[in-house]
């Protein structure tokens, strides 16, 4: 990495502080979080490839890695042609050369942004989750509006992920409520702390 610091003329001690923390510091802190984010990223996506398509029966199902063969397959796994490639590519079963062409191939056939079957695979709707926590629920061992707080995610937002019915956690409104006053909002006065 090549540094060059310049402060518009002279350059004063605090001149030289601002020009490595600004230029320097922050290029190296982007640089590395970029690495760490990337690296988080790849993680997510394997986790995500394996919990999806398991090697073995996702392999035995493919067979030979096709477009055709993936979107014959695509309603079973309810995954993207994209998805299946990318695991296949993890899981080392196709080279570099082929995982080019195949990607080369879905470019030509426009399904980038959408893929034949998009709109007839039917979404899985969960229902262990939800179960899970009615059984909490009616056994007494979780009350309902504490599930929220303890999973530090909005009522709405897991009755949504489980499958349960709106307001079954309490949540009858929207996630955040803006309070307001007739005259305008209210502002609370913080003591000045004493000098």
């Amino acid at each position: 990495m090549i540094v060059i610091g310049a402060a518009g003329g002279a350059v004063g001690i605090e001149g030289q502080f601002r020009v490595h923390d600004d230029g320097l510091g922050y290029s190296v802190a982007v640089e590395e979080a970029n690495r760490v984010f990337q690296m988080i990223e790849g993680q997510s996506h394997r986790f995500a490839g394996a919990f999806l398509l398991p090697a073995g029966s996702f392999w035995a199902d493919l067979g030979a890695l096709t477009l055709d063969r993936c979107l014959a397959i695509k309603s079973k796994w309810c995954v993207s042609v994209q998805a299946m490639i990318m695991r296949a590519g993890q899981m080392g079963t196709v080279s570099e050369e082929q995982g080019k062409r195949l990607w080369m191939n879905l470019g030509r056939r426009k399904w980038r942004t959408r893929e034949p079957l998009d709109d007839l695979v039917v979404p899985e709707h969960p229902k262990f989750l939800g179960r899970s926590i009615e059984l909490l629920v009616q056994n007494n061992i979780v009350d309902p509006l504490d599930i929220p707080r303890r999973l530090a995610v909005a009522a709405r937002d897991v009755e949504e992920l489980a499958g349960l019915p709106v307001g079954y956690l309490g949540a009858s409104g929207p996630s955040i409520r803006l309070l307001r006053e007739e005259n305008g909002p209210h502002v609370v006065p913080f003591e000045r702390e004493a000098e």
